[in-house]
């Protein structure tokens, strides 16, 4: 089992103290798989004068179906001084199913830090990408696709970005802490 954490840390007379911190993520099977490497960002991001980090990571879920295989990318904007999340998504989301048929399902998300509401605050503009394909022994495969888009507006209280509806949601159902 992996699990995936992060901690503020501060060097206080030669030794570290764990300032804050939380786990992310649990039940990760391996730490990488083919596909984004990990990336951790400190900036600020919302211009509230206080950084936030960036955390990006790839996960492969435990299945409780033999011929089942999930996994992904997740991503988390988390305020610097209590680690509290500002806005999380899965970035990559991919499962797949197979026996005598095969399905598979798709889905990209992707944030941008954009200014659309004239508050001097950047809001997150989310776009979500999924692809559905079902095959079967006989005949053409079934594809589906679509395509979303929301801004989650930055907001003082609670200094949070607000969406609103939840889009790149995949992994979280399966694993991701709050």
């Amino acid at each position: 089992m992996w699990a995936w954490a992060i901690a503020r840390v501060r060097e206080v007379d030669g030794r570290f103290e764990v300032r804050a911190s939380r786990r992310l993520f649990e039940h990760a099977l391996d730490e990488s798989i083919e596909g984004e490497a990990a990336e951790l960002r400190v900036r600020d991001l919302d211009h509230d004068g206080e950084p936030e980090i960036t955390a990006m990571f790839e996960v492969q879920l435990p299945d409780s179906d033999m011929y089942a295989d999930t996994a992904g990318a997740m991503g988390y904007v988390l305020a610097w001084g209590d680690l509290h999340t500002q806005f999380r998504a899965t970035r990559t989301f991919l499962e797949s199913t197979g026996d005598a048929t095969t399905r598979s399902v798709t889905v990209l998300t992707a944030w941008r830090v954009e200014e659309t509401d004239a508050d001097v605050h950047p809001d997150l503009v989310v776009t979500e990408r999924s692809l559905s394909v079902d095959e079967d022994l006989e005949g053409p495969p079934d594809r589906a696709s679509g395509q979303e888009r929301v801004r989650c507006v930055w907001q003082a209280a609670g200094d949070i970005y607000a969406c609103p509806r939840a889009l790149g949601a995949g992994l979280f159902d399966r694993g991701a802490l709050p």
